[in-house]
């Protein structure tokens, strides 16, 4: 089977604008970077959960940026100023693959520490 017949598919591509995934990196930037800040700031929100939250807000900044930063080297790569198959350009996607893969984990094991701390804190059932 050659490059050809292996990428041939029967399902339609769907095209979505550069620009609105660049529009979501930038809100969702903009988002987990205030509850960063709301938390570091605000004395009442230093319980440990509020920790939790803060540290996912922090792994979804990292995604945020990540995606943002990949958005601008493909709208750089069509516009003919970044080289697609280039040495550089394939180690800075494989770093950016990397970091989103961690904050994807980072994401999840926040979720789980919420979770975790939560669950002794939730009253418990009547019979």
């Amino acid at each position: 089977m050659n490059a050809t017949t292996a990428n041939q598919s029967d399902c339609l591509e769907v095209k979505v604008p550069v620009p609105l995934f660049f529009i979501i990196g930038v809100v969702s930037l903009a988002e987990n970077l205030l509850v960063v800040v709301a938390v570091i700031r605000n004395r009442n929100l230093h319980s440990p959960m509020y920790c939790f939250i803060c540290s996912l807000a922090a792994f979804n900044t990292i995604a945020s940026l990540t995606k943002t930063w990949e958005n601008l080297m493909i709208v750089f790569a069509d516009v003919g100023q970044l080289e697609k198959k280039g040495f550089p350009e394939k180690n800075l996607d494989d770093v950016m693959d990397s970091l989103l893969c961690m904050s994807f984990m980072g994401s999840i094991f926040s979720f789980l520490a919420i979770a975790v701390d939560r669950y002794p804190t939730s009253p418990p059932e009547s019979p």
